[in-house]
């Protein structure tokens, strides 16, 4: 897969996403209650309700146990069950839930990655994706019937060093030849947060810094087989070409296939929809009515407590 045909199905999600991610990252400012002024109160629904959904729906702890069936001796199956908390604690679960929850509430959706496996610790590392970064093909709504999905990934100078001396990337034999620095809209979006955040913001766009911005698009290639790539973020050149083997797909014509290493969850599903809402979304407007009616009380009560007026309003009836 080219370049150039990488852009066009980024252009093409991009376009369809950008309003939708725009308002996400306002409601993240909005939930984050040191926007404001040092004189103004806000309010606390969203966070409020937020937590208590998350109270209900996360748990730190693995859901799931093995069960005896027909040749499984009890043994086998307190050994099995020994294994999967291992491995649970081994994959870090317990926080990759927390996120995927909390995505999934706030954002509408939460998205886990099923790509990588440790093959030293023989186990799967899954990744929850920051729905801000990700972007997906808006005609089909069942994410094993995308056309193509993609998410940006930031790596540093000497990550990239390793992958090249390693042979991972072949598209480049030096790291020079990557451009560096971070996308402009990723960077806004950072900045409304770090601002919201009262963060340490940095001072300029880290353009000649060593971070690296690459895309990792899910497609097609020549032959129609599903392959994951590496672009950089001008699109120029393909860094990686891995054809995924995970042969866990039939197609219609009977040939064996992979399917796209992503778990979706949705907090309100709007069927045969490609876009959901959210907490977020149902809360938004109540929270900043509420801090309004909030501010408004409050300055009341100051006025009230630190009177300005050159005579006694309760006295003077006329």
């Amino acid at each position: 897969m080219t370049p150039n045909e990488i852009q066009t199905n980024y252009i093409e999600s991009f376009q369809f996403l950008d309003q939708r991610k725009q308002r996400q990252v306002a409601q993240l400012v909005l939930l984050n209650n040191l926007n404001r002024g040092d004189q103004n109160i806000a309010s606390t629904l969203l966070m409020t309700l937020l937590t208590r959904t998350m109270g209900s729906l996360y748990d730190d702890k693995i859901q799931v146990k093995f069960l005896p069936s027909q040749g499984i001796t009890q043994d086998m199956i307190n050994s099995y069950n020994v294994l999967a908390q291992s491995d649970y604690l081994e994959m870090g679960k317990a926080k990759t839930d927390y996120d995927w929850v909390w995505d999934t509430l706030f954002f509408g959706r939460g998205y886990c990655e099923t790509y990588k496996f440790d093959l030293k610790r023989k186990m799967m590392i899954p990744e929850a994706i920051n729905p801000l970064m990700l972007g997906y093909d808006p005609y089909f709504t069942d994410p094993q019937q995308w056309r193509y999905y993609w998410k940006w990934v930031t790596k540093d100078k000497w990550t990239l060093k390793r992958l090249i001396k390693s042979g991972r990337i072949t598209g480049v034999s030096d790291v020079s030849d990557i451009p560096g620095g971070v996308e402009p809209r990723l960077w806004e979006y950072k900045q409304q947060r770090d601002s919201a955040s009262k963060g340490v913001e940095p001072s300029i766009e880290p353009a000649g810094a060593d971070v690296y911005q690459i895309l990792e698009y899910f497609g097609h290639n020549e032959k129609g087989e599903r392959c994951v790539f590496w672009v950089d973020k001008h699109f120029n050149k393909v860094l990686m070409e891995e054809k995924l083997s995970f042969d866990d797909l039939v197609l219609e014509d009977g040939t064996i296939s992979s399917k796209w290493p992503i778990v979706i969850k949705e907090s309100f599903r709007i069927p045969h929809s490609s876009i959901t809402f959210s907490v977020a979304d149902l809360l938004e407007d109540k929270h900043r009515a509420k801090s309004v009616l909030l501010n408004l009380a409050f300055i009341a009560a100051k006025d009230a407590a630190n009177p300005l007026y050159l005579y006694n309003p309760e006295q003077v009836k006329d």
